[in-house]
């Protein structure tokens, strides 16, 4: 036999070789009075062993994920995660015998291993050895004292010599020193595995690396009598599954996520145990879609020992939309396990209300719908086993907000708008304007602009409560500031007066001699918030200009937008001011320009700021104005989390994110930002160094390499994305 490279004829050979020797403590003990043969021996025995348990496994049908080799030894991991080695250089002193199955599946033995010999057949007295099928036998090798080949046939209980075909026995250490390989060539080809035998016959088999189904764990599992436990699974390139499972045992695979399942295995309960395999394989048939098979199995015993039922549950969050909820259910030792889902907000059921009124669950993923949007809500889990119950389990998973076609749909009927946490209420701020042509705006009032409307700004008089809201969720509505018109905000001295722009594209780009806003009373303006919005700057001047030690904003917040810097002017100009600020906040925003603009958000160094808060922002080529994007005065307290600075243009100086000039911050929270310039100067958290810092801070981390390879880099259309390792820093898009 001479070819047997198609897997379809590979499957009937090895089918069922093993181990081809008995333990090794046992042969040390019959070959103790070789006198230095000892370890020889024990090195083919070895290898031996060691080759035909490979060639065993591999002419099964399985395929191979990968396959290295170092110094003659070739690491094989199969499909289904099982690891085995092959030794393609010298296996010792010693002649093993090289075996092979002729076609109609009777074992063949070459005990001389040349090239071109034609082996034998396996002889149990006068009758071949069947090597496949459910008749088939493993002979087993061994070596007995006087140095010759022995087999067994039933196991390793009983062996006898091997003879040549002249009837004499075979020596297992002949004349002279063999280091012959045991196989004359192995080779990884073509996406093939190759392997040829000394006596030539040839093995290939298929290396898929994006195919795998593998069980992520070793050895025996011992279970109690009902007991239940979950394993992972990698899984790659898998399109289906079936699953076998001994007398009495249950095995369940969840559905794969970023490659990943679990099986969740349940062993027989008591009353089952007289008719259940007490030890066994739980295996995994696994197809891909090009045919391939591959077995992954789990190994599990049942205990003897006293059956003590503890019935117990976990509850983890999956995925959500506005109407549903998935949870993730792990059980152990249970029979059943039942649920009840009620807002946060509600009561929680006790294990008796379950019980009565709970929805039998299966499986290890629950998914409930109908569920309203923005809401938490909580799954209470009573795990069961018999008449035993366990403790209630519990898990918290919120819905997504609903995504809004009419903001002014929701506000006309009564409905509440949450912007950030602020609510907007028709019996709050009255009736509303939905505008769905082009138009002025000159007074108060809550405006709603339909998709693709643009509202121009042309009054004079003071403003108290102005809301400005994109009519359509994810289709900005435009609002322009024009040559010499700005918004006086006069009140709001009852804590009431709120200037709110939302799904708006906020224009200041016309060639202008006033600012946008200003605060035009003696106190701190109790709120402005732009919220999702895309603002275009003035070249000429701020957004906000408030020149007076008495006149301020309590809470400025700009959060989820997006703004091209192309202007040196600051968001918020305060002058020679040396006026009291509340909060200001800059959220998940995305700013970006070609690195030339002198750009702050604060200008001016005498203010005082309660609170400066910069999280997870993005900021690309952004030249800090006078090295610090927040120059102020004093700031209270400092939260600056999450932040992703990048520049690629040249700096001459290190920048800063905050500076507060007259006195230390004395606390908040600034740690986790990352920042990559290229060059020697980079980002500090706080200008000035830590001089200026409180306990806790912890300074900018610099990178060395860009942190966008491999993720999204677009300056045009103001798209950034880092790779994955740095996912948690920067705006979330």
């Amino acid at each position: 036999m001479k070819n047997i490279s198609r897997i379809a004829a590979s499957a009937a050979i090895l089918t069922a070789l093993t181990a081809s020797c008995t333990d090794l403590d046992s042969i040390r003990e019959e070959v103790d009075s070789l006198n230095g043969r000892v370890t020889a021996l024990e090195t083919v025995t070895t290898a031996l062993n060691g080759n035909i348990e490979a060639l065993q496994t591999l002419v099964n049908g399985t395929t191979i994920n990968s396959a290295t080799e170092k110094d003659g030894v070739w690491t094989l991991v199969l499909s289904n995660g099982e690891t085995i080695t092959l030794t393609q250089g010298s296996i010792g002193v010693g002649k093993a015998p090289v075996m092979s199955v002729d076609k109609d599946g009777y074992w063949m033995v070459d005990y001389d291993g040349a090239a071109g010999n034609a082996p034998s057949y396996v002889m149990n007295g006068e009758n071949k050895v069947l090597a496949v099928g459910t008749n088939g036998k493993t002979p087993l090798f061994g070596v007995d004292a006087g140095k010759y080949w022995t087999v067994s046939y039933d196991d390793g209980k009983t062996y006898s010599q091997v003879k040549d075909a002249d009837g004499n026995p075979v020596s297992a250490v002949p004349a002279g020193e063999i280091q012959d390989p045991y196989f004359s060539d192995v080779k990884l080809e073509g996406g093939l595995f190759k392997v040829t035998l000394r006596t030539g016959e040839e093995l290939t088999i298929p290396v898929i690396s994006g195919f795998l189904c593998a069980i992520e764990v070793s050895g025996v599992q011992m279970f109690n009598h009902g007991e239940s436990r979950p394993y992972n699974v990698t899984v790659k390139g898998v399109k289906s599954t079936m699953i076998t499972v001994p007398a009495g045992w249950t095995a369940v695979l969840s559905e794969p996520a970023e490659e990943k399942a679990v099986l969740t295995v349940t062993a027989p309960a008591a009353v089952k145990s007289t008719i259940a395999d007490s030890r066994s394989d739980i295996s995994i048939l696994a197809f891909s879609d090009q045919g391939l098979a591959t077995i992954a199995k789990l190994s599990v015993s049942l205990s003897d020992a006293p059956v003590v039922m503890n019935p117990t549950a976990s509850v983890t969050a999956g995925e959500a939309t506005a109407s549903t909820l998935t949870f993730g259910i792990a059980v152990s030792d249970v029979t059943s396990w039942k649920y009840i889902l009620a807002k946060e907000s509600e009561a929680a059921p006790d294990a008796a209300k379950i019980a009565a009124e709970g929805t039998e669950g299966t499986g290890t993923s629950l998914t409930l719908e109908g569920l309203e949007a923005s809401t938490s809500y909580v799954l209470y889990v009573l795990p069961v086993n018999g008449e035993k119950q366990g403790a209630v389990a519990s898990g918290k998973n919120t819905t997504l907000r609903q995504v809004i076609t009419s903001y002014y749909d929701i506000y006309h009927a009564g409905g509440a708008i949450t912007i950030d946490g602020k609510e907007i209420k028709k019996d709050i701020y009255g009736e509303a304007v939905l505008m769905e042509a082009d138009g002025n705006i000159t007074t108060n009032g809550i405006y709603f602009l339909k998709e693709g409307v643009t509202a121009t700004y042309t009054g004079t008089g003071a403003i108290k409560n102005f809301i400005i809201i994109g009519d359509k969720e994810g289709a900005r509505s435009t609002f322009v500031t024009p040559k010499n018109a700005y918004m006086k905000l006069n009140g709001g001295g009852d804590g009431t007066g709120a200037v709110i722009f939302h799904n708006i594209i906020f224009d200041q780009s016309e060639t202008s001699t006033q600012y946008a806003i200003t605060v035009n009373f003696n106190e701190a303006f109790p709120l402005i918030m732009f919220s999702n919005c895309q603002i275009k700057q003035n070249s000429a001047k701020p957004i906000f200009y408030i020149n007076s030690a008495s006149r301020s904003i309590k809470d400025l917040r700009f959060v989820d937008c997006d703004c091209n810097i192309t202007s040196a002017q600051p968001f918020l100009s305060c002058g020679s001011s040396t006026a009291t600020y509340g909060k200001y906040t800059v959220e998940n925003c995305v700013f970006y320009g070609d690195g030339t603009k002198g750009f702050n958000f604060h200008g001016g160094n005498k203010v005082k700021f309660e609170e400066i808060a910069f999280t997870n922002n993005t900021i690309v080529n952004v030249l800090a104005g006078n090295n610090t994007l927040f120059n102020c005065g004093t700031i209270v307290k400092g939260t600056v989390t999450e932040n992703i600075l990048f520049m690629s243009a040249a700096i001459t100086a290190n920048m800063s994110i905050l500076n507060s000039a007259n006195a230390v911050m004395t606390g908040g929270t600034i740690k986790d930002n990352i920042s990559y310039t290229g060059q020697t100067n980079s980002f500090m958290a706080i200008y000035g160094g830590k001089d200026k810092w409180f306990e806790g801070v912890e300074e900018i981390t610099k990178l060395e390499s860009d942190p966008y390879t491999g993720g999204t880099f677009d300056l045009a259309a103001g798209k950034f994305t880092p790779a994955a390792e740095y996912a948690s820093y920067g705006a979330k898009r």
